[in-house]
This record gives structure tokens, C-alpha cells and sequence, in this order.
């Protein structure tokens, strides 16, 4: 037996030695390549998706490919919203080296994307039942168990990743939206508020859980004062007027208030129906039926399907008996 043989036995037999982890480790001493997935992962980034897997495909049919590697790979592909392809990836890692926790909590995380929650479930099971646990792993549980809505149990495991991370991001962003769905308001606020200071560029993703917690415990003024000082920032997107505009309307019934911010998105969008139908409402609450049919009108010419709304509006249903309303319509 040659130096080359003899040191490689002794490699091989260290690994088998080693524990829990030897495959894993075998597989990344004699197949484990750096640029090989350097390669796959920029191709899967520039949406190449079927060179990427033409690339990989004669490693997964010769099983000569490192763990890791391989599983790094599937992850491009769950970024990139290709959790069919990842799966599909994970599924032969998984038969060929079965029971691996980083390729079973990936399976969790793709099945989750596919909304394929019981599978997801099983997976995140599968991962937890080995320890130590990371607080990824207790995310993907609490997101399959949200997916089956079983949101008390989902909120228990987004409190354990985020007890072990306070940082980690989903799992504040999940504490925020499962304390909203189950009426803890000020939980909610509580999590939005540590979610913007430590993720500020998505935190207007998650802006309704805010202001509607404030809205569902009667602080209408906080959420306007919200909406406003995001309007400031980004003047451009109307959609928070028309946020303030339905606190005013529909909470406030104050019509009034409304209807200066409806009349500012129909003059910054002059085209936009629900702007006009919006404005149709606020004018037949204060009264001004003739204005309010005009209004109506137009926002009817713009888009026929407001007819359809017109039944959910007090305001605009009893605008129906007014002498404007039949000589307009």
C-alpha cells in the first residue's frame, strides 16, 4: 500500500470514527468543491436555472457530491423562488445521506414556500429532534404551523428562535403578525417597533400590522400620525393617503377629513376611480348629494366595477333616493 492509499485510509477510517457527522464530513473530504459551487450558485443568481441543473444533474445521478455543497445549491434555488427545483435537489441529498438536520430543515423551508405545510411540518420535526437547534429551524416549524393555522402553537415557536436570537428577523416578524391575528395589540406594536429599528428598509412591509393595532384599540390618531410621516418621506406613493383617508371615512366617520385626502389623490391621479368613488361616499355623508352623484359618475366612467361596491356603503345606498342620482344616472 502506497503513502497516497495509507493516508487516505486513515482519512476515511478517522470519519467513520467520528460520530454522527462522518458521512457529512467524508463527503466534503472527497468531493467537496468551492468553485464547482461558486459556479452553480452565480448561474442560479442570473436565473440560469436550467444550465444550473444541467451542471449539477451528473453529481446527483453519481452520488459523488459533498453535503454541504449540494445543499448550499438547493438554497440559491429557495431564494430565487425555485423551491420545486430545491426540493428536488434535497430529496436525493436525503436519500442518499438520510436524517442530515441542515438538509431537513431545508426541505422544511422550501415545502413551506410551496405551501405544502403538513410536509413542512414533518421536516421541521425531523430537524428539532436533533439538537442543538438553531432559531432558523424553530422559524420554519412556527411557519408550518402557521400555514395550518394553528397559530397559538405557531407563536410558541417564533417566542423560542427569537429567545435564542433576539435579532433574528423572522422570527420578530412573525411574533409581530401572529400576536396581530390573535389580538395582542400590544404585542404587536411592541414587535413592529424593535422590527423597524432593526430592519428599517422592510419594515413598511409590515406598516397594516402597526397602524391597525392602533386602529383596533381606538388610537386613530397615532396610525394618521404613522401614515403621515411616511406620506413625508415618500410623497409619491398615494397609497398612505388613501390609508388616512379610510381611517377618517370608515372608523371616524368624519367625512370631511376624508374627503381632503380622496381630493388630493384624484389631483395626483387624476385617473384613479376609487379616488372619485371614495370622494362620492365622504360628499353623500356630509350631504352634498349633487357633488356626491358627480362624483359617483365619474368614477363609474372610469371603472364600471365600483358598481359593484356601491351596495356595501350606506352612504352611497341612500343616495339612491336623491333627485341628482336619477338625473345623472
Amino acid at each position: 500500500m502506497n503513502n497516497r492509499v495509507l493516508f487516505l485510509f486513515v482519512i476515511v477510517m478517522t470519519f467513520l470514527l467520528s460520530g454522527c457527522d462522518s458521512e457529512r464530513l467524508l463527503s466534503s473530504y472527497l468531493y467537496g468543491d468551492d468553485d464547482f459551487v461558486s459556479e452553480v450558485v452565480k448561474l442560479v443568481e442570473l436565473e440560469k436555472f436550467d444550465e444550473a441543473l444541467i451542471k449539477i444533474d451528473p453529481k446527483l445521478k453519481s452520488g459523488r457530491f459533498a453535503i454541504a455543497d449540494m445543499n448550499n445549491i438547493a438554497v440559491s434555488f429557495i431564494d430565487k423562488d425555485q423551491s420545486e427545483d430545491a426540493i428536488n435537489i434535497l430529496q436525493i441529498i436525503e436519500t442518499k445521506f438520510p436524517g442530515d438536520e441542515a438538509v431537513a430543515n431545508n426541505l422544511s423551508w422550501g415545502y413551506n414556500e410551496l405551501r405544502l405545510y403538513k410536509i413542512a411540518n414533518y421536516y421541521a420535526d425531523l430537524t428539532l429532534s436533533k439538537e442543538p437547534n438553531d432559531p432558523i429551524e424553530f422559524v420554519n416549524k412556527a411557519a408550518a404551523l402557521n400555514g395550518l393555522d394553528k397559530d397559538e402553537e405557531s407563536l410558541e415557536f417564533y417566542q423560542k428562535a427569537y429567545a435564542i436570537n433576539p435579532k433574528e428577523q423572522f422570527a420578530i416578524s412573525g411574533i409581530m403578525v401572529l400576536s396581530y391575528n390573535l389580538g395582542d395589540y400590544d404585542e404587536t406594536i411592541r414587535a413592529f417597533n424593535e422590527y423597524e429599528l432593526l430592519y428599517p428598509e422592510d419594515s413598511k412591509n409590515y406598516l397594516f400590522y402597526l397602524t391597525d393595532a392602533y386602529v383596533k384599540q381606538i388610537k386613530f390618531d397615532e396610525a394618521i400620525e404613522v401614515y403621515n410621516y411616511h406620506y413625508s418621506k415618500e410623497p409619491s406613493d398615494t397609497n398612505y393617503l388613501y390609508s388616512i383617508g379610510n381611517i377618517y371615512m370608515s372608523e371616524m366617520k368624519d367625512y370631511e377629513n376624508a374627503l381632503s385626502y380622496f381630493q388630493l389623490i384624484s389631483e395626483l391621479e387624476p385617473e384613479d376611480s376609487w379616488a372619485h368613488f371614495n370622494m362620492a361616499v365622504c360628499l353623500a355623508g356630509i350631504n352634498s348629494d349633487e357633488e356626491a352623484c358627480k362624483s359617483l359618475k365619474r368614477a363609474i366612467e372610469l371603472d364600471e366595477y365600483v358598481l359593484y361596491e356601491i351596495s356595501y356603503y350606506i352612504e352611497l345606498v341612500r343616495l339612491k333616493d336623491s333627485p341628482y342620482y336619477k338625473e345623472i344616472f
